[in-house]
């Protein structure tokens, strides 16, 4: 499922994500600075062997309110173009479960838009995650960024 228009790219998927296709879309000639964020599952959590992670959006939700923090980023920033992409499903260790790329006139502005996108995204975009470990046992987690009271 994604939303796209000229400046915004938003995505939720179930396969991988087509890094080269972030690279793509970002990539303008009047922008010299672009910044990415790939967040990657590890093998590991406290001690715990890692095997995969699984996750889960309220879809129409999910890919409202990351537009809107989209959006909200390349007015503030004044980028050229901005793309989050996040997995659904099953995302094994070493694959690529959020992909952020922000393009601007200079570095600065892209790297930190980058920082801000995937700290606000972690903060308030619902889309849950559960961690399996080898053994077998599933565990959901919750992001410490997250701004809203647990249910």
């Amino acid at each position: 499922m994604a939303a796209e228009d000229s400046s915004v790219l938003v995505e939720l998927t179930s396969n991988p994500i087509d890094i080269l296709r972030l690279i793509a879309f970002t990539t303008q000639p009047d922008c010299g600075g672009i910044s990415y964020f790939l967040g990657t599952t590890r093998n590991s959590f406290e001690g715990k062997e890692v095997t995969r992670l699984e996750y889960e959006a309220y879809e129409d939700m999910a890919l409202r309110q990351m537009r809107e923090l989209a959006v909200r980023v390349v007015e503030k920033w004044h980028l050229g173009r901005c793309a989050v992409v996040h997995r659904l499903g099953e995302v094994k260790v070493g694959e690529v479960s959020i992909a952020i790329g922000c393009a601007a006139v200079h570095r600065d502005a892209a790297i930190q838009a980058t920082s801000e996108l995937i700290n606000e995204v972690k903060a308030s975009v619902v889309i849950w995650k559960r961690e399996v470990y080898a053994d077998g046992s599933p565990e959901w987690k919750s992001n410490k960024e997250w701004r809203f009271a647990q249910v």
